[in-house]
């Protein structure tokens, strides 16, 4: 699941996202564009829990907006808890 938030708060948007997500939540990454302001996050999470992480994410962070929602690539065997960051100019 991909949403896309303003960098002038991502620390306390990674926070919240652990927070309400937790163990749901098996790895992110964040590309952040400093041009524009905004960070594009990547959420990787079990199927079963995109509706509650998508009721807690517009919660918590109404000015969030929603892209795909696709399926991982990545064997579920081999998920663990992980975060990457990266930005660009």
């Amino acid at each position: 699941m991909s949403i896309r938030v303003g960098t002038d708060n991502l620390t306390t948007v990674r926070r919240e996202l652990h927070r309400v997500l937790g163990s749901a939540l098996d790895l992110y990454t964040a590309v952040i564009d400093n041009k524009t302001g905004q960070a594009c996050l990547e959420l990787e999470l079990a199927s079963t829990r995109v509706q509650d992480a998508m009721s807690s994410i517009m919660r918590i962070l109404p000015e969030a907006e929603f892209g795909k929602i696709r399926r991982s690539a990545r064997d579920p065997a081999s998920r663990a808890p992980t975060a990457r960051m990266r930005t660009s100019d």
